[in-house]
């Protein structure tokens, strides 16, 4: 029995010493795949007040978070980018100027997205924001 045990130990040990060499178990050599790059323009439509607004409020109080259309020209509403999405992270403020934030995920024709975006406001009604 103590013979049994040790050899289960020892095949054990043998077992978790393998993969710990790391090294690429392969005929050719391991070639990164190049990532591609697509450099993209879109204008944020963000009318948040009004009869018809285009972005809506998510959450409210000292930080604000909310959704707005996505279209490929400024105050245009043809080919809005229906059911695509992607997501930013920062906290940025709209009068900072140019700014970026990290582009962290989407989904639909955005789907897998990584990168920044730079963001710089056109217009802006300081009146009617809050």
């Amino acid at each position: 029995m103590a013979r049994m045990v040790a050899l289960v130990y020892a095949l054990i040990i043998r077992v978790a010493v393998v993969p710990s060499y790391g090294e690429y178990y392969s005929k050719g050599s391991h070639v990164p795949r190049k990532e591609k790059v697509t450099r993209l323009h879109f204008f944020l439509h963000d009318i948040v007040s009004g009869k018809s607004p285009s972005a809506v409020v998510k959450v409210a109080g000292s930080n604000r978070t909310q959704a707005g259309d996505i279209s490929p020209a400024p105050f245009s509403k043809q080919r809005l980018i229906n059911g695509s999405s992607f997501g930013v992270f920062s906290g940025t403020l709209v009068w900072e100027g140019d700014r970026e934030v990290a582009v962290v995920g989407g989904r639909g024709k955005f789907r897998m997205a990584k990168g920044f975006a730079k963001i710089s406001a056109s217009f802006l009604n300081a009146t009617s924001y809050w």
